[in-house]
């Protein structure tokens, strides 16, 4: 079910919540998507209402819904037995809410971690707060045990060098997570990627997907970043006016691959996209 962007407030969810056939309208929904309304703080407890009516849902869209730090403040409590609740929720994006870390730390305790594998913060770091606490709560959500995280986003939460390093460390315990987007954050440099290249190492297993597009990673990359890359990502997502020519000339050459793979780039004005391909999506790919 999507209803994004159609001005739903807090009296039309709980209107929503009651449904026209009461509790079993939802009874069977798997996802939802309520973005772009101004459902506001004060909507947390016809949320929860919601949430109780949707037993199986799978899928949560809550994108720019004008929640900040305060969303958790009234009704914290039923919503947090809600989330934890949500047995079935594999999916929950909250990205462009200024929660910050008061809004953000209480809503990630209260999911379900051991179920929960994607998760979308893009831009939740509130304009006055402190972002080294809104990454240290990230951190302390990898880190706890049973996480099944697979998929996190991060983009423009004014992310650090300092950041990388404190997600790095939750990297080797969390052998689920594959896919990592942290673009947009321009203080991430070299040093960021250096250190996330090792953590990886140390947890022998790479990642599907890493995109630090609009980051400040300068080049010339030397060898042995290049072959760390090509030994820990499949998808490599570089952009930013740092790069090398260089590297966007030579990268079939710095990045090699196995005989039975191939490797597909993006080399146009700023970017530096990669992708190594097995056999069967490399075929797939040309026959397209």
């Amino acid at each position: 079910l999507d209803l994004s962007a159609n001005r739903l407030g807090p009296e039309g969810l709980q209107k929503l919540a009651s449904g026209p056939s009461g509790p079993a309208t939802f009874q069977k929904l798997e996802k939802l998507d309520l973005s772009l309304n101004p459902l506001g703080d004060s909507s947390s407890q016809a949320l929860a209402s919601l949430l109780e009516a949707c037993p199986v849902l799978s899928s949560l869209r809550l994108q720019a819904c004008g929640f900040t730090p305060a969303f958790l403040q009234h009704y914290r409590p039923r919503v947090a037995s809600t989330l934890r609740g949500a047995v079935h929720l594999k999916k929950l994006a909250v990205s462009h809410n200024a929660l910050g870390s008061p809004g953000l730390s209480p809503l990630l305790q209260s999911l379900p971690g051991a179920v929960l594998t994607h998760l979308e913060l893009s831009s939740v770091d509130a304009p006055t707060g402190n972002p080294k606490l809104l990454w240290e709560a990230v951190a302390q959500y990898l880190a706890q045990e049973g996480c099944a995280l697979t998929h996190l986003t991060l983009s423009g939460n004014r992310l650090t060098d300092e950041a990388v390093e404190e997600l790095a460390r939750c990297l080797p315990p969390c052998c689920s997570l594959v896919s990592l987007d942290l673009s947009a954050n321009p203080a991430i440099s070299i040093v960021g990627l250096r250190t996330l290249l090792t953590a990886l190492e140390e947890r022998q297993k790479g990642l599907r997907f890493l995109s630090l597009a609009g980051c400040s990673v300068r080049g010339p990359l030397d060898c042995t970043t290049w072959k760390k890359l090509s030994a820990s990502i499949c998808h490599l997502q570089l952009c930013t006016r740092h790069l090398s020519p260089s590297d966007q000339r030579d990268v079939e050459e710095l990045w090699p691959c196995p005989p039975e793979a191939s490797l597909r780039t993006v080399t146009r004005q700023h970017k530096l996209f990669c992708q190594r391909l097995a056999p069967d999506s490399a075929a797939l790919t040309s026959s397209v």
